[in-house]
């Protein structure tokens, strides 16, 4: 089993997302608070070309964002992404992960933006953890389907 890592510097964040959306055969499902990064984008949009089904989480409500989040949901679906925002508009989704297939996962405390592949004060994550990434995709599935999850 690969072991887990913790992602810290900034020069490494960019990459340890890209490897994972890379290595994608199947599914892979995405929490986005923010994203801006044209590398991330252009990733998803070949593994969709490959047949990678791809699920997005995208928040309602994030600050300045208003419109930004509009335009990223319209070009995440003109990509292939099926887009789902999150909860009520009244909630801020703030959970940024990725899944891939059965693993890896990445949780992060960085949005997929610019400035927090370079100059924030953040970490990731990278795990194949069966129970982990078993774990990941209930919690997606369930927030995807807009339920609760159970107890």
């Amino acid at each position: 089993m690969t072991p887990d890592r913790i992602v810290i510097e900034p020069s490494e964040r960019r990459q340890a997302v890209l490897r994972i959306i890379r290595g994608a055969r199947k599914r892979l499902g995405l929490t986005i608070f923010r994203c801006n990064d044209d590398d991330v984008l252009d990733e998803v949009r070949v593994a969709i070309a490959r047949g990678v089904v791809v699920d997005v989480l995208l928040t309602r409500r994030a600050s300045g964002w208003r419109r930004r989040l509009d335009e990223l949901r319209t070009r995440l679906e003109r990509l292939g992404a099926n887009v789902t925002r999150h909860g009520p508009r009244a909630t801020k989704h703030h959970a940024k992960y990725i899944v891939a297939d059965s693993g890896p996962l990445l949780v992060a405390s960085f949005n997929l933006t610019r400035k927090c592949f370079h100059d924030t004060c953040d970490f990731a994550v990278v795990t194949h953890d069966p129970d982990a990434v078993t774990d990941a995709w209930r919690l997606f599935e369930t927030d995807l389907a807009k339920r609760t999850l159970p107890a």
